[in-house]
């Protein structure tokens, strides 16, 4: 219907100098009746004193000729309608019509010379050779952790950086663990000892939407997106103050650290891939700090669980659709653990789930986190002069399974990249 509108009122403006027009009133269910059951349809305009017919086939293909006396007169074109649509796109498009029929004639000609299609499976790979490393005194339980501390002349450290926005930090001691594990995906092995030279403070929760915008006011997180279509709403918020902050690039993350260090005289940054990794494990060898990769996360992290089903809405105002909707199989894709409900759909502000032994909340789930470290192959070398155009994210997010957010997982991004599920955690180096 548009593009016949489209059609005519181009030729027509050409054809009468660009008088102005006007579509009856009783046109449009007419044109839906004719286009449907008639062949051909005559259309009424008028244009300043002037009285005009048109004439339109059910194809929408008009031929316009001009006769005598004050009318003007579109006739049905005997063009195909891939031909008409291609002489129609060259004329208003600067030739970029296409015969797209032809064209895949022309490749089914192509594949057919190239001869047989032949198989090729990959080369199996080659088994992984785990090298089992100890480390004294690791893994270690809470115990271990309150003496650890104990030598430390502070273990909570609160910082302002705006009126009334605070940010919280617990210690992180030093330490020696076994960094990577050969249950996760392969660049996350070779193992290797790794030590923590230095006791660090890291944030206790992710940098939110308030503390970012202390430095850059105007950052929105915006939205999480809705399956569905029709909207009269973005999606779910997640630009609430107390929410995680999102769609932040490494880059982004970096300065708002060094202008937080101009500000407070600290040392802020952003922890190496090293000191999030131990300060994640709180003395754990295994996949999350509360198990392996089967553990119930509902009350430690914010994953992929079974409110995820709730992405899946309905209507013009959405709301979660109803397992009995026909479309609920096509709208519930998003991978996740059924078996689990961790209470929240979306990243969630404060601490609505358990610290590990260390006091940090949210390390495994919510959103992933930058950390300062290249993507390089392993085992970790923090020495290495190997170099990668990536920068390293950790952790998952509430739209990830477990296997995408154990403690030794790894993200490899664009330091420029604003990822939807990706923020950051800050640390203060003494």
């Amino acid at each position: 219907m548009s593009q016949v509108g489209i059609i005519i009122g181009r030729e027509f403006n050409e054809r009468v100098r660009k008088k102005s027009f006007i579509i009856t009133t009783l046109l449009m269910p007419l044109l839906m009746v004719g286009l449907m059951f008639a062949p051909m349809l005559i259309m009424k305009y008028s244009g300043g004193d002037e009285k005009h017919i048109a004439v339109i086939d059910e194809s929408g293909l008009i031929a316009p000729r001009l006769q005598s006396g004050k009318e003007l007169i579109f006739e049905p074109t005997d063009l195909s309608t891939e031909a008409a649509r291609k002489e129609l796109t060259d004329k208003y498009a600067n030739g970029a019509g296409v015969d797209w029929k032809k064209e895949i004639a022309d490749y089914a000609d192509y594949l057919k010379k190239q001869g047989p299609i032949t198989p090729v499976m990959p080369e199996k790979a080659a088994p992984v050779k785990e090298k089992t490393l100890k480390v004294k005194g690791w893994p270690f339980g809470a115990d271990r952790i309150k003496e650890m501390l104990a030598k430390e002349k502070e273990t909570r450290k609160v910082v302002e950086i705006a009126p009334g926005v605070k940010v919280n930090f617990v210690r992180i001691p030093a330490g020696e663990f076994v960094m990577g594990s050969y249950r996760g995906e392969p660049d996350a092995y070779p193992t290797a000892k790794v030590k923590i030279d230095k006791a660090f403070w890291m944030a206790e929760l992710e940098t939110t939407n308030e503390q970012f915008n202390v430095v850059f006011p105007d950052h929105d997180s915006r939205f999480v997106d809705q399956q569905w279509k029709d909207h009269v709403v973005q999606g779910y918020p997640a630009n609430k103050p107390e929410q995680p902050v999102i769609r932040v690039s490494y880059n982004d993350a970096m300065e708002f650290c060094r202008k937080l260090s101009e500000k407070t005289g600290l040392k802020i940054t952003l922890p190496t891939e090293a000191q999030w990794e131990w300060a994640c494990r709180a003395g754990s060898d295994q996949d999350f700090w509360y198990g392996d990769m089967h553990a119930d996360f509902g009350k430690k992290d914010n994953l992929a669980d079974k409110t995820t089903l709730l992405f899946a809405v309905y209507g013009v105002d959405p709301q979660p659709m109803a397992k009995t909707n026909p479309w609920y199989k096509y709208y519930t894709f998003l991978p996740k653990e059924e078996s689990v409900d961790d209470g929240n759909l979306v990243q969630v502000g404060g601490k609505a789930y358990e610290a590990n032994p260390f006091g940090l909340y949210s390390m495994h789930g919510n959103v992933a986190e930058w950390t300062r470290s290249d993507y390089v192959s392993y085992p970790y070398n923090e020495k290495t002069k190997e170099t990668s155009e990536y920068k390293v994210a950790r952790g998952g997010s509430y739209i990830d399974r477990p296997k995408y957010a154990a403690s030794h997982t790894r993200k490899a991004y664009y330091p420029y990249q604003r990822v939807f599920n990706v923020g950051f955690r800050m640390i203060i180096e003494d």
